[in-house]
């Protein structure tokens, strides 16, 4: 990444390298991405505070560099570092991170401490802990009763509010690891201060051929997940504009964020849905931008939480999300699932069960097309495999 944010500001001070090595297309796309986000920064004249947030939970491989011994180490406090000061550098915008522990059992807080301590990065780097302040008294986390009940979402707003708090007047979110690089975040906070936008969302899936590049390791398409997987996609439609809800990078107006974190309830793996829904229900300029991502499979908190719990939090989170926010005629297939799916072991029975015989043959890019099924037809599978 070093190679390629020095040859971004080769080509943007117009002397690019003759020789410079693109192994792949994904080097060419980070490449460009990195060189127009740089130039959306140069279009920023007045002073800007940016906070970008990011939760820790079992995240002590990761933060390390790695090694032999630490084959999935991502020294990523470096990597975020580095990509923010190239970014930002000899422009109007100040910035920190904000690392809030989430309650990791591996003590992601102490390890980040020390790497911050040793880089000499105490006025670069905020790292904090969730579990520290309970009680909570204020609004939105007085409803999270420990940080056993967060994922991700208690440490979110913590670190938000932590950066609204010291002065900034913009925060980002995004992933402990690797997986973007905050070098394209110029654009997004260009886009809000320049054209007026109060969020923006990261979108892997604006582009063909850009957005999401999975990991090599990532097993095929599990065939067990088709319906929960259409039926997500279905609740999504009728979610709100934005189509990568769970987007790794989403950036906010300092004041309107508070309006909206005041506003949240949900903590768990559904978070990103009820931020996103919560924005565009309430009518203000929203819009989302394409984001380049990598998979950083290794150590994801899939493997520790598993596959069933995760997917019981996003399908009641989404129809929860819906049926919070939505007052139209959206609202029928997440009063369908809300009432249908409510344990763990209603996941098993549909991952488990024959899907209907229009499903069968079905291509994985048409799972969530509306022309597949009805929701007649769906309510009938479900009461069938589930139960009412």
């Amino acid at each position: 990444m070093r190679r390629l944010m020095a040859e971004a500001d080769a080509i943007i001070s117009g002397s690019p390298s003759a020789g410079v090595a693109l192994t792949n297309n994904l080097d060419y796309l980070m490449l460009t991405t990195l060189v127009q986000s740089k130039i959306a920064v140069a279009r920023i004249s007045r002073p800007v505070n940016l906070g970008v947030v990011f939760a820790m939970w079992r995240e002590s491989k990761r933060l390390r560099e790695r090694s032999h011994d630490n084959p999935s180490g991502e020294d990523c406090l470096r990597f975020k570092v580095e990509a923010l000061e190239w970014l930002f550098s000899s422009s109007s915008v100040k910035w920190k991170l904000y690392a809030v522990d989430d309650g990791c059992p591996e003590g992601s807080a102490g390890i980040a401490s020390e790497i911050v301590r040793r880089n000499g990065w105490e006025s670069k780097i905020v790292i904090s802990e969730l579990v520290s302040g309970f009680p909570y008294r204020s609004l939105p986390l007085e409803f999270l009763a420990s940080a056993d009940d967060s994922i991700k979402g208690g440490a979110i707003i913590l670190g938000a509010q932590t950066a609204i708090s010291e002065g900034c007047n913009f925060v980002a979110y995004t992933d402990c690891d690797n997986s973007v690089h905050l070098g394209q975040i110029g654009a997004f906070l260009a886009k809000s201060i320049v054209d007026g936008d109060k969020a923006v969302f990261g979108d892997r899936t604006l582009d063909p051929g850009y957005g999401l590049w999975w990991h090599p390791g990532r097993t095929d398409f599990d065939p067990r997940n088709a319906m929960l997987l259409h039926l997500k996609r279905l609740m999504e439609q009728n979610l709100c504009p934005a189509r990568d809800v769970p987007s790794p990078l989403k950036l906010f107006e300092a004041c309107y964020l508070t309006e909206v974190i005041d506003q949240i309830r949900t903590f768990d793996f559904s978070f990103d849905y009820d931020i996103a829904c919560c924005v565009f229900s309430s009518g203000v300029r929203a819009s989302a931008l394409r984001c380049l991502a990598v998979d950083s499979v290794e150590n994801s908190a899939w493997q520790f939480i598993g596959n069933g719990s995760v997917w019981l939090q996003k399908m009641r989170g989404i129809a929860n999300a819906i049926l919070t926010y939505r007052k139209d005629n959206k609202r029928a297939l997440a009063e369908l699932l809300w009432r249908t799916i409510e344990e763990q072991s209603d996941i098993a029975k549909i991952q488990e069960a024959p899907l209907p015989e229009a499903m069968r043959q079905l291509p994985f890019s048409s799972l969530g097309d509306p022309r597949v099924l009805s929701e007649k037809d769906l309510e009938i599978w479900l009461g069938l495999v589930v139960g009412t």
